[in-house]
C-alpha cells in the first residue's frame, strides 16, 4: 500500500514539475513576441497560454494566482499597452522559475519578496521590502 502511495505522489510531483516548465516555455514565448512588438503572435500566444493553463495541474490557489496576472497581461495587450503586458508575462514566468527552483532544491533566481512562490500568498509582502510602484505609506 505505502508503494502505491509513494508511486502517485512521485506522478503527481512530476506532473506538476512538467506543467510548470511547460507554461513557461509557453509564456517565456509571449514575452519574446511582445519584445519584438509582434502583437498579433504574441496574443495568438496568449491563447496557448490558457489552453496549457488548462492542461496542466497546478493546486488551486497556484491556479487561480496565475489566472489573475494573464487575466491583467490580456487587458493590457487588448489596449496596446505592450510594455505592461510584458511585465505582467515577466511576473508570471519568474514566479514559475522560483517554483521550479523549489523543487529542484536551489536558490531562487528572482527576489522572493517580489516573486514568491505560487503555493504562497501572492499578496505577502516580507517586512522591510517595497516596491517602488506602492504608494507612499502615510
Amino acid at each position: 500500500m505505502t508503494d502505491q502511495n509513494e508511486t502517485r505522489q512521485d506522478d503527481n510531483a512530476r506532473r506538476y514539475f512538467a506543467s510548470l516548465i511547460e507554461l513557461q516555455n509557453e509564456v517565456t514565448y509571449v514575452i519574446e513576441c511582445l519584445g519584438e512588438d509582434f502583437r498579433g503572435e504574441a496574443s495568438r500566444g496568449m491563447a496557448d497560454v490558457f489552453s496549457c493553463l488548462d492542461r496542466c495541474t497546478f493546486p488551486e490557489v497556484a491556479d487561480e494566482q496565475i489566472r489573475n496576472v494573464l487575466g491583467e497581461a490580456v487587458d493590457a495587450i487588448n489596449a496596446r499597452e505592450l510594455i505592461l503586458c510584458g511585465r505582467k508575462m515577466q511576473t508570471v514566468r519568474r514566479r514559475l522559475a522560483n517554483e521550479v527552483a523549489s523543487i529542484l532544491g536551489e536558490k531562487n533566481p528572482y527576489a522572493y519578496c517580489y516573486y514568491p512562490l505560487l503555493s504562497s500568498e501572492a499578496e505577502e509582502r516580507k517586512k522591510g521590502f517595497i516596491r517602488l510602484s506602492d504608494p507612499d505609506p502615510v
